[in-house]
């Protein structure tokens, strides 16, 4: 049986808001990569800038990616919900 459009548009959604959190989640790690060569100075940044920088980008992509976790999870229980009830109409 093939899901309702609605259905394969919200896991359309549901993927695409978890690829955006994993390129979220990969820029925060590369940041704070940037951060830690910087401060043991393994970084050719002279003045230290990439500590700063680093820091303040992914201070403000965390609160981006734990929302985009958030909206995640709330698809998937959603979808979740919608199967069950699917599955419950077919055994009537």
């Amino acid at each position: 049986m093939t899901p309702p459009p609605r259905s394969r548009a919200r896991t359309a959604l549901q993927h695409l808001v978890l690829a955006a959190f994993a390129c979220t989640t990969a820029v925060i790690v590369l940041l704070v990569g940037m951060v830690v060569f910087s401060a043991i100075g393994w970084s050719t940044d002279p003045h230290g800038y990439g500590i700063f920088a680093g820091t303040l980008f992914a201070l403000i992509l965390t609160p981006v990616a734990i929302g985009l976790w958030l909206l995640h999870q709330l698809l998937r229980r959603g979808t979740k919900k919608s199967q069950a009830g699917h599955e419950q109409q077919d055994h009537r």
